[in-house]
């Protein structure tokens, strides 16, 4: 008896060494085949992606390391880390739906404004779930960005929000604290997004700078917005 316990107990352990040994590439090329890069290096436990993309959108350079446990119990779970920005969250594959959790750290956006070219957003314990499609499930944790270039006003306060879902849309509705200014960021599985900013605008230079910047003025606000492709 001793000896059957002792040699299953030898079996488990050579399979554990096996799987924490497995070259990461193998891995994920069986459990998370959406997830790609031009170079895959290292194990599940220490890797590294090289110009890593996920259903076609860049994520960069990433280090990352499969969960173990998570990976004996059926589960895809890898923590991940964007070198340069340190942008880290965690990817999950679950009964055809994918997974970020964890998401902390500053994402930059293109998105031609016509006062700032690029939109950092600050993401804090931020979550999203998508369906096979890659459309917006579920969303939440907190967001947070500031814009530059705003027109006489210069830098905005922070604008701060929920992220959440809205049909096939994620949502990242952002706002001051006194409400003077917010701005509404939304963004499809295809890659469509759009912005819509708006400012409280009751002085008559604002308006007017507001308006020469292409805002739409309508009683004591101005609105713009932009949409396109990432």
């Amino acid at each position: 008896m001793k000896r059957v316990l002792w040699g299953g107990s030898l079996m488990l352990g050579l399979l554990a060494f096996a799987l924490w040994q497995a070259p990461l590439g193998f891995v994920a090329a069986r459990t998370a085949p959406e997830l790609s890069a031009r170079k895959m290096t290292g194990t599940i436990w220490k890797g590294h992606l090289a110009e890593a993309a996920w259903r076609g959108t860049s994520l960069g350079d990433l280090d990352v390391a499969l969960d173990p446990r998570e990976l004996l119990a059926g589960r895809v779970r890898i923590d991940w880390v964007r070198g340069g920005s340190r942008v880290t969250g965690r990817l999950g594959v679950e009964k055809g739906l994918t997974l970020l959790e964890r998401l902390n750290g500053q994402v930059g956006m293109t998105v031609p404004l016509p006062f700032a070219d690029t939109v950092d957003i600050g993401l804090h314990d931020a979550a999203l779930t998508l369906d096979g499609a890659g459309r917006c499930v579920t969303a939440g944790g907190e967001v947070a960005t500031v814009l530059t270039g705003l027109p006489l006003i210069g830098t905005s306060p922070e604008l701060r929000g929920l992220a959440q879902c809205d049909g096939e849309w994620l949502m990242l509705p952002l706002a001051s604290a006194d409400g003077r200014i917010a701005l509404d960021v939304r963004l499809a599985a295809d890659r469509r997004y759009r912005a819509d900013v708006d400012v409280q605008a009751r002085a008559l230079p604002l308006r007017l700078a507001l308006a020469a910047a292409g805002f739409e003025m309508s009683r004591d606000r101005a609105r713009i917005g932009v949409a396109g492709t990432l």
